[in-house]
C-alpha cells in the first residue's frame, strides 16, 4: 500500500539531489533480491543436478540498468520447456515475487 505524504516546496531541491543515489540503490537492492528470490525458486523446484544454474545466479550492478544472469547456458530449457519436458518456470515467478519490494524502493526514493 502506497501512502500519501505532503512535501513540502522547500524539500524540493533535497529530495531532487538525493534521488538518483536513492534510485540506483532501489534498483541495485531489487536485483541482489531478485538474484537471491531465483537461487531460491530453482531449488525449490527441483532445478538442482550439478548447482551450476543456481550458485551462479548473480546480479551485475550497472546504476539503473542492472541484470541477473547464469552461467548455465541451460536455463531457459528448464524455465521455458522443451519438446519432451515441461517448463519449470523459475524467473517469472521470482521477479512477480519481487516485483512488490522493487515498488516500495522507488517509493523511498521520493520520500524526504
Amino acid at each position: 500500500m502506497i501512502r500519501h505524504r505532503i512535501v513540502r516546496r522547500s524539500q524540493l531541491p533535497q529530495i531532487i539531489a538525493a534521488a538518483p543515489a536513492k534510485a540506483t540503490a532501489a534498483v541495485s537492492g531489487s536485483s541482489a533480491s531478485l538474484a537471491g528470490e531465483i537461487r531460491q525458486t530453482i531449488t525449490s523446484i527441483g532445478a538442482v543436478d550439478t548447482g551450476l544454474m543456481r550458485d551462479s545466479t548473480q546480479e551485475h550492478h550497472d546504476g539503473l540498468r542492472d541484470t541477473v544472469t547464469t552461467d548455465a547456458p541451460y536455463w531457459r530449457h528448464i524455465n521455458d520447456g522443451v519438446h519432451d519436458r515441461a517448463a519449470r518456470p523459475f524467473v517469472e515467478p521470482s521477479a512477480a515475487a519481487e516485483m512488490p519490494k522493487f515498488v516500495r524502493r522507488l517509493v523511498r526514493v521520493i520520500e524526504p
